[in-house]
């Protein structure tokens, strides 16, 4: 079990789809990170994104949720889209900004277990969330990796 599952359990509760949407969402965001950090020169890799999106946005917790679910990806595409230019920058206050960005995918987890749980529950994971997002794109002394 990785660092993230427990929170995402918290997130869900008993909802296995919602669970597995978020593990298929996890994974799809960290290969689509993997794909931009290789150059973007893996053919193969851009094959198995669209294969692993058109799973992804047919899933059945996706499918019950799209409405709210389209619109959490649009906005966390953007974002991450920000942290890409914004880290490229020779100014500290940019790159610190882009480091912030990237975690945007974390509200993908956050508005799912508003879904599910209301407000409180989107709190109750909120705080281990950051922490562990940190934690694994850090070093010791808090430089991105």
């Amino acid at each position: 079990m990785s660092d993230w599952e427990p929170i995402y359990r918290k997130a869900v509760g008993d909802n296995e789809p919602a669970l597995n949407f978020l593990l298929a969402f996890h994974r799809y965001c960290h290969e689509i990170d993997d794909f931009i950090d290789d150059g973007v020169r893996a053919p193969d890799k851009f094959i198995a994104l669209l294969v692993h999106a058109n799973v992804l946005y047919t899933l059945p917790f996706f499918a019950l949720h799209a409405r709210e679910l389209s619109a959490a990806v649009a906005t966390i595409t953007r974002a991450y889209a920000d942290s890409l230019w914004l880290t490229a920058s020779e100014e500290a206050w940019k790159r610190q900004m882009g480091d912030t960005l990237r975690f945007a995918g974390n509200d993908m987890v956050r508005l799912v277990a508003q879904i599910l749980g209301g407000y409180d529950r989107a709190r109750e994971v909120s705080g281990n969330l950051i922490l562990v997002a940190h934690e694994h794109h850090h070093d010791e002394q808090g430089n991105p990796i």
